[in-house]
């Protein structure tokens, strides 16, 4: 069994750290673990080297009186939050030529970019917890507490791995929070 874990330990589960700083091969599972040449699937001809770098890259951050602007400068390196300063606001993300919300960019965005990354980029990783969990229940651990795409924070990319490894992922793209069970 597989599940998401909010705590990094929890009684009778082997719990995976899988925040970039943690031990290899799990660190390569973080959003912000630096892959290099992850195609920006809303984007042709366009690279990331890591999921977070997708996502704060195409922030469209503007201030009073101008439409927000993206910065795929956030696409080279390891995964790194784009500051907004106190005269700034977040108008939406960069989608397909126009501007969608926090929530769509998750659906639209950050789904498919972190389950191109869990299929091209770290297979071998997913192939072992999915071994693994057949021996015992496996608990994945970022340190984000949050498994609600709706929520103001950062969902966690281990909820988002628990849902596709159990193929619930459909179910997070349709907005349910379905891993809080």
């Amino acid at each position: 069994m597989i599940r998401f874990c909010r705590e990094p330990q929890e009684p009778g589960v082997h719990v995976v750290d899988m925040r970039v700083t943690a031990q290899q091969p799990f660190c390569r599972l973080s959003f912000d673990y630096q892959h290099g040449q992850i195609p920006v699937l809303c984007m042709t001809g366009m690279y990331s080297e890591s999921v977070t770098g997708i996502m704060e890259g195409l922030k469209m951050v503007g201030r009073h009186g101008m439409s927000g602007h993206v910065n795929v400068g956030y696409f080279v390196g390891a995964g790194r939050e784009r500051v907004i300063k106190d005269d700034e606001w977040l108008t939406g993300y960069h989608y397909r030529g126009r501007a969608v919300s926090t929530l769509e960019a998750r659906r639209c965005i950050l789904i498919p970019q972190y389950a191109w990354v869990l299929a091209h980029r770290v297979g071998d990783v997913v192939a072992l917890l999915r071994k693994s969990a057949k021996a015992r229940t496996i608990g994945l651990y970022d340190g984000n507490p949050s498994a609600d795409l709706t929520a103001p924070e950062p969902v966690s990319a281990a909820a988002l791995l628990a849902a596709y490894l159990t193929g619930r992922l459909h179910d997070f793209e349709e907005g349910h929070s379905c891993l809080d069970h």
